[in-house]
């Protein structure tokens, strides 16, 4: 097998990339403000807008920045705290703007078929099912619907008539709860439904971070589904082995996971 190996010289965009991400980190531009226009800053770094671009659009996939249609270019604070699995809720974990306001309905419903079937519930069982809209500056980010078997209320002592009490439970307390979770990871294409909740055509790519809560004996506590616009979310799970062979325990054969915001 022949191989050609070639050199290549560093690109123009790495020295602006550099001393944007030095300046972002620094604190120069503040976490949650939008950056300087492309002219000025283009001016300031004494380089080409074309390369300007460049390095800005590795800092956007990097999770630094954001380009926000009408606004400009966030600046996303970085989190520094790792937080573990039965403690995430991913809407407000992965989000790279700030969460200023969550709409939340909620109603009390027989299962689905797939619901009876992750949450190993019967026919005769009631569910909490609600709704969560994330917003952030009047914009909708993302949204979760949420499947939850009624007796887990009781069992947590939540009260359901409580409006403040309900969106804690319903985006933290279910979370913490949890030992563990299953997690299925896709892109999709919305559709009419999705449309209601996300403020945007049909069609659009989205995330979709669908899962079931369990408990430490394994019993299900909660079917989540996660709809993340992308420029507005940055997805990073740290999977570790867990101690042992595993062999004897199936929790422990799946490993321990942890979730950050990407740094």
């Amino acid at each position: 097998m022949k191989i050609d190996l070639h050199t290549t010289g560093v690109p123009a965009y790495v020295e602006i990339y550099n001393s944007l991400y030095a300046d972002i980190v620094g604190g120069a531009y503040p976490a949650g403000e939008c950056l300087p226009g492309e002219i000025a800053l283009a001016q300031k770094y004494q380089v080409s807008r074309n390369t300007l671009r460049q390095a800005m659009a590795i800092l956007c996939e990097d999770g630094l920045l954001i380009r926000s249609r009408g606004k400009g270019t966030l600046v996303v604070g970085r989190a520094e705290e790792e937080q573990t699995a039965g403690s995430l809720n991913p809407m407000t974990a992965f989000a790279q703007v700030p969460i200023d306001n969550t709409d939340i309905r909620y109603n009390f419903t027989p299962p689905t078929e797939i619901a009876r079937q992750k949450l190993l519930l019967g026919k005769s069982d009631i569910l909490l099912a609600s709704y969560l809209v994330y917003r952030s500056a009047d914009q909708v980010i993302g949204y979760s619907f949420l499947q939850i078997p009624v007796p887990l209320l009781s069992r947590l002592g939540v009260d359901a008539s409580s409006a403040e009490e309900m969106h804690r439970f319903l985006s933290e307390r279910i979370y913490a709860a949890a030992s563990y979770e299953t997690i299925q990871f896709k892109l999709i294409f919305i559709n009419d439904t999705e449309t209601e909740y996300l403020n945007v055509e049909e069609g659009t790519p989205v995330h979709l971070l669908e899962g079931v809560l369990c408990d430490a004996e394994g019993t299900p506590l909660a079917r989540c589904k996660h709809y993340m616009r992308p420029e507005f979310y940055k997805i990073h799970y740290n999977i570790r082995a867990p101690r042992g062979n595993g062999k004897n325990d199936p929790q422990k054969s799946r490993g321990s996971i942890s979730a950050s915001a990407e740094e």
